[in-house]
């Protein structure tokens, strides 16, 4: 049986880990954003670029906090305003 307090623990470490990335604001003034909801993380950015850099920033705090990202649940979605496509992302 687990223990209840685990869940609690893990929240209070990925919200300092998320915390600590400096993402605060909307998509319309910044150019990255992260939602977190239990254990799932979405992340938003302009510019592949800029996914990338933060994934590898939450991938080395997270890390260091004692947290792994686990690859074979991680999705990747590129969406494009130019043509109207959606495809994933391997990086």
């Amino acid at each position: 049986m687990r223990d209840p307090l685990s869940a609690l623990l893990f929240s209070v470490v990925l919200d300092s880990v998320i915390t600590t990335l400096e993402v605060r604001g909307n998509i319309s003034t910044r150019l990255k954003q992260i939602c977190a909801y239990a254990d799932d993380i979405v992340k938003t950015g302009r510019t592949k670029q800029i996914l990338i850099d933060t994934f590898c920033k939450l991938k080395h705090r997270a890390l260091n906090a004692g947290l792994k990202i686990n690859n074979n649940k991680t999705k990747y979605l590129h969406c494009s305003s130019k043509i109207l496509q959606l495809t994933y992302l391997n990086i």
